[in-house]
Protein backbone atom coordinates (compact mmCIF):
# COMPACT_ATOMS: atom_id res chain seq x y z
CA UNK A 1 0.00 0.00 0.00
CA UNK A 2 2.73 2.30 0.67
CA UNK A 3 4.11 2.09 -2.76
CA UNK A 4 0.61 3.20 -3.81
CA UNK A 5 0.69 6.56 -2.41
CA UNK A 6 -0.81 4.77 0.85
CA UNK A 7 0.40 6.48 4.11
CA UNK A 8 0.31 3.91 7.28
CA UNK A 9 -0.79 5.24 10.30
CA UNK A 10 -1.28 2.19 12.40
CA UNK A 11 -0.91 -1.48 12.33
CA UNK A 12 -2.73 -4.57 14.11
CA UNK A 13 -4.78 -1.87 15.88
CA UNK A 14 -6.23 -3.69 18.91
CA UNK A 15 -9.08 -2.30 21.03
CA UNK A 16 -11.78 -3.61 23.02
CA UNK A 17 -13.87 -3.60 20.11
CA UNK A 18 -11.96 -5.17 17.80
CA UNK A 19 -9.04 -5.08 15.69
CA UNK A 20 -8.23 -3.87 12.33
CA UNK A 21 -4.20 -4.86 10.28
CA UNK A 22 -4.14 -1.34 9.00
CA UNK A 23 -5.52 2.22 9.31
CA UNK A 24 -4.06 4.20 6.13
CA UNK A 25 -4.32 7.67 4.95
CA UNK A 26 -4.31 8.70 1.20
CA UNK A 27 -5.00 12.47 0.65
CA UNK A 28 -8.08 12.99 2.90
CA UNK A 29 -8.98 10.11 3.23
CA UNK A 30 -8.55 7.44 6.12
CA UNK A 31 -8.71 3.61 5.24
CA UNK A 32 -9.72 0.71 7.76
CA UNK A 33 -8.25 -2.07 6.22
CA UNK A 34 -8.83 -6.14 6.93
CA UNK A 35 -5.64 -8.38 5.53
CA UNK A 36 -7.26 -11.81 4.44
CA UNK A 37 -5.04 -14.86 3.60
CA UNK A 38 -4.73 -18.47 2.42
CA UNK A 39 -4.27 -21.05 -0.24
CA UNK A 40 -6.99 -23.06 0.10
CA UNK A 41 -8.07 -24.02 -3.62
CA UNK A 42 -11.78 -24.14 -2.36
CA UNK A 43 -12.71 -20.87 -0.84
CA UNK A 44 -10.80 -17.88 -1.75
CA UNK A 45 -9.83 -15.72 1.96
CA UNK A 46 -12.05 -12.79 1.04
CA UNK A 47 -15.01 -15.61 1.57
CA UNK A 48 -14.10 -15.37 5.20
CA UNK A 49 -14.85 -11.72 5.73
CA UNK A 50 -18.23 -12.12 7.43
CA UNK A 51 -21.04 -9.68 8.86
CA UNK A 52 -19.63 -9.97 12.19
CA UNK A 53 -15.95 -8.90 11.19
CA UNK A 54 -17.02 -5.96 9.55
CA UNK A 55 -19.43 -4.68 12.72
CA UNK A 56 -16.48 -5.05 14.51
CA UNK A 57 -14.47 -3.24 11.54
CA UNK A 58 -16.84 -0.25 11.93
CA UNK A 59 -16.54 -0.30 15.78
CA UNK A 60 -13.42 0.06 15.68
CA UNK A 61 -13.51 2.69 13.18
CA UNK A 62 -15.48 5.12 15.36
CA UNK A 63 -13.52 4.38 18.21
CA UNK A 64 -10.27 5.67 15.98
CA UNK A 65 -11.87 8.46 14.95
CA UNK A 66 -13.35 9.56 18.74
CA UNK A 67 -9.69 9.07 19.85
CA UNK A 68 -7.75 10.67 17.51
CA UNK A 69 -10.14 13.04 16.47
CA UNK A 70 -8.40 14.61 12.87
CA UNK A 71 -11.28 15.39 10.28
CA UNK A 72 -10.79 13.63 7.00
CA UNK A 73 -13.18 14.22 4.22
CA UNK A 74 -13.99 10.70 4.06
CA UNK A 75 -13.15 7.76 5.85
CA UNK A 76 -13.12 4.11 3.61
CA UNK A 77 -13.42 -0.05 4.23
CA UNK A 78 -10.62 -2.01 2.11
CA UNK A 79 -9.71 -5.70 2.07
CA UNK A 80 -6.38 -6.80 0.97
CA UNK A 81 -6.75 -10.48 0.03
CA UNK A 82 -3.48 -12.37 -0.43
CA UNK A 83 -4.03 -15.63 -2.26
CA UNK A 84 -1.47 -18.13 -3.65
CA UNK A 85 1.02 -15.71 -5.37
CA UNK A 86 -1.03 -12.48 -5.88
CA UNK A 87 -2.42 -9.83 -3.52
CA UNK A 88 -5.79 -7.93 -4.50
CA UNK A 89 -6.88 -4.56 -3.14
CA UNK A 90 -10.51 -4.79 -2.78
CA UNK A 91 -11.66 -0.89 -2.35
CA UNK A 92 -14.59 0.41 -0.59
CA UNK A 93 -16.67 -2.80 1.22
CA UNK A 94 -19.56 -2.12 3.04
CA UNK A 95 -19.21 -2.96 6.89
Amino acid sequence: MQSKGYRIIARNLSTRFGELDIVAKKALTLIFVEVKGGSSPRIRPRSRLDFRKLKKMRRVAEWFLKTYGERYESIRFDLVEVYKDEIVHVKDIHP
